[in-house]
């Protein structure tokens, strides 16, 4: 038994139509929901064990599938973070942000983490600076999130002198 899919050309010609139309990968090839959420259990399960290059590996797939899922970006960029590969994380915390339409501060937070271990404190601060005008003051997670983010721009400043 084969593991491959065979297109026919017409099929091929559809879901390159529909990818251009907008459509992620997911949509256009008629993938489950069902089947990316169990890929996304099988990710997370290898990131809490912190078996991150397996979990980058499914989260990386997962984010080609359906761009446009936040979590799956984030799993991606938390898994490159753990691998200290900064600076991919901070792209794939950028795309988290912009699948959460600039509504959720966290990936930015984290992006500030990645650019600090990098020694880059100005792309820090630029992202703590941003994350401010981020979010919804009534979700606890995000105003959480800004009071840290105050903090350490207050401690950048301080450090600056």
């Amino acid at each position: 038994m084969s593991n491959t899919i065979n297109y026919s050309e017409e099929e091929i010609r559809q879901i390159a139509k529909g990818i251009t139309s907008g459509l992620t990968i997911a949509q256009a090839t008629n993938t489950d929901p069902q089947t990316l959420e169990a890929l996304y259990s099988l990710a997370y399960k290898y990131y809490t064990v912190e078996d991150y290059a397996n979990a980058e590996t499914i989260f990386q797939a997962l984010c080609m599938y359906k761009h446009d899922e936040e979590k799956y970006w984030l799993g991606l960029a938390g898994c490159r973070q753990a691998l200290e590969k900064y600076q991919q994380a901070i792209d794939g915390y950028s795309m988290a942000g912009l699948a959460s339409q600039l509504k959720n501060p966290l990936p930015f937070f984290y992006a500030s983490q990645c650019f600090l271990k990098m020694g880059n404190k100005e792309g820090a601060v630029g992202s703590l600076q941003s994350l401010l005008t981020m979010g919804d003051d009534n979700n606890s997670e995000h105003r959480l999130c800004k009071e840290k983010a105050m903090e350490i721009l207050k401690l950048l400043e301080e450090n600056k002198n």
